[in-house]
């Protein structure tokens, strides 16, 4: 009996202790949460002082998760591993449209973004981004969206990145925030460059007013600032313009330069002529690359490639080149296996699945309803038939009037599964619909298995080339060789057999675009017959020799002449080149 005193007793007073540590935790908390938006250091010291461990209440766990989740985002320490922010997901997802449930799934989405797990940020992104919207939160709608914009961004879909751009700018202008409206105007800017819209990239820039905005004081802002400007003109070609914006990103109180911009100045600076000072700047881009950072070393390489063009010998000319576009290759699987977009499409998908599932469960309890009252009553009658004496008509009344209800029932039920097979009908049709028609799919496979021939025997050259160790004589004989492999590929007889497959899969199409538009360039009607053959603008540049940025404007411009022009096929013209 003493000993079960004694357990009860320190049983007691070790709850009393862990409650007494988490009213101090939560004391600590809300301290930290009121300085997260004016002082984020101060909140992350606050959050860094409580020992996570002692915190044994889940409510509590989960707002420090999320909390600590938010303080390390607004000190730009980035965070690669979900295991602290899931604490908070699990916890707030019993409340699936609650502020909580939308930030953890937030912060979640960009530890995933910053681990480049891309498919799995989309999709914590997007189930953020419909919250926000349900929640009529435009700050929030603004920041996921344009959370999505930058995972966009980094799978190469610049079209779906420039969407949710406009999204982000369009909400916080009704926030009041300028600084967060501004900084979007900016990336935005930043978005049009890379596919090659100079003119709107040029046009929202000029909206922003660095000297006059005192949103804009940070130097941070005015360092990125002038590094859209620098990407501007050197996108353009202006390159003396680019190293002047360069020299004025050289400031005390501006963030120290990156690896990226160091390699870009590099490739400025071989291209102005400066030899030592592109050497020099392109040797600092190596020093700054970290090693997780395959983007880091890309620019380095790719100036160095610039300046070894011009400086180097012919076999660091060809081993750079081999060594950039492996990075490439990399850079591109990665974005291929992750998604972005599907896994945007399937959490859609889901939460439509989820919405069946529920109806589904709907009827079912409307039907179980039904059908308990239908026992109700027949225990019922049957209770007053064992019980009381009726005439025989009133049994009969009551019979008849049961029958007529199951009759009801029946039809009700009838009902449901004819509703339900029509529902199954028109999902298998949607879901076996084609994206192409079958003339389209013949089209691309007779497409690739030509490209694919050809590329076939660019691998065995180059495995040859690996191969032979010996003399630099036979290796620069075999690098002539996949020269020349690279010209066939491109030559008019291949482009003509592309453009006979167009034809004939296609009902004439090339023949139909020729003679409407005949003064069309040579360039216009490979840049038409290319995309009506399905290839992507990766494809058709490495294939035409037209810069991807070049060939987004060009085909802009032949989509532009289409629509100003009369011809009676105007909308085939656009949707194959589209």
């Amino acid at each position: 009996m003493r000993h079960l005193i004694l357990y009860i007793v320190t049983f007691i007073i070790a709850g009393c202790v862990a409650c007494s540590r988490d009213k101090a935790a939560v004391a600590r908390l809300d301290s930290a949460d009121s300085l997260m938006e004016s002082r984020p250091d101060s909140a992350l010291r606050i959050l860094e002082s409580i020992n996570r461990d002692s915190i044994t209440v889940d409510a509590t766990k989960a707002r420090y998760a999320l909390l600590m989740s938010q303080a390390l985002d607004k000190n730009y320490i980035d965070v690669t591993s979900d295991s602290l922010i899931a604490t908070a997901t699990r916890y707030y997802a019993d409340r699936p449209d609650s502020p909580e449930f939308m930030k953890s799934l937030f912060y979640q989405a960009r530890t995933y973004y910053n681990d480049r797990r891309f498919d799995r940020a989309a999709a914590d992104g997007t189930h953020a981004y419909e919250i926000a919207v349900k929640l009529d939160d435009p700050f929030w709608t603004g920041k996921t969206a344009e959370l999505i914009a930058d995972i966009f961004n980094s799978t190469y879909n610049y079209d779906e990145c420039i969407n949710y751009r406009n999204i982000a700018v369009a909400s916080y202008a009704k926030t009041g925030k300028q600084n967060f409206h501004q900084w979007a105007l900016l990336n935005l800017s930043n978005d049009y460059i890379n596919i090659g819209d100079y003119e709107k990239a040029r046009s929202l820039i000029d909206t922003i007013q660095v000297q006059e905005n005192d949103a804009l004081s940070d130097s941070s802002f005015i360092h990125n600032y002038i590094n859209t400007l620098f990407e501007y003109h050197f996108a353009k070609g202006e390159y003396q313009n680019a190293k002047n914006d360069f020299d004025s990103l050289i400031k005390p109180n501006f963030p120290k330069l990156s690896a990226i911009e160091y390699g870009n100045i590099g490739y400025v600076e071989t291209i102005l002529g400066n030899k030592i000072l592109a050497k020099q700047y392109i040797d600092s881009a190596y020093q700054l690359a970290q090693q997780d950072n395959i983007n880091d070393y890309f620019a380095a390489d790719i100036a160095n490639w610039g300046y070894l063009k011009l400086y180097g010998t012919k076999n660091e000319i060809i081993n750079f080149t081999h060594r950039i576009i492996e990075t490439q290759n990399r850079l591109v699987e990665e974005s291929i296996k992750q998604s972005a977009l599907g896994s945007q499409r399937d959490f859609y998908n889901h939460q439509t699945e989820l919405a069946a599932v529920k109806e589904s469960k709907m009827r079912e309890y409307v039907i179980v309803g039904i059908i308990i009252v239908v026992a109700i009553i027949a225990a019922i009658i049957a209770f007053f038939k064992t019980k009381m004496t009726l005439k025989n008509n009133a049994i009969e009344l009551k019979i008849n009037e049961v029958a007529l209800l199951s009759a009801e029932i029946d039809k009700r039920e009838n009902e449901c599964h004819l509703l339900k097979s029509q529902l199954t009908d028109i999902t298998e049709k949607v879901d076996a619909q084609p994206k192409v028609s079958p003339q389209e799919a013949k089209l691309r496979q007779l497409v690739n298995r030509l490209l694919a021939g050809r590329f076939s025997s660019i691998n065995k050259i180059l495995d040859e080339y690996y191969e032979n160790t010996d003399t630099p004589t036979a290796k620069t004989a075999i690098y002539n060789r996949v020269e020349k492999e690279l010209e066939n590929l491109a030559s008019s007889k291949s482009m003509g057999e592309i453009e006979e497959m167009v034809n004939d899969a296609l009902d004439g199409i090339m023949t139909r675009f020729r003679n409407e538009f005949p003064d069309a360039t040579k360039e216009d009607a490979t840049i038409f017959m290319l995309n009506a053959a399905g290839l992507s603008q990766k494809a058709i540049s490495l294939l035409t020799g037209i810069k991807l940025k070049s060939l987004y404007t060009k085909r802009a411009r032949l989509k532009e002449r289409i629509m100003k022009s009369d011809t009676a096929y105007k909308q085939d013209f656009i949707d194959y080149l589209s």
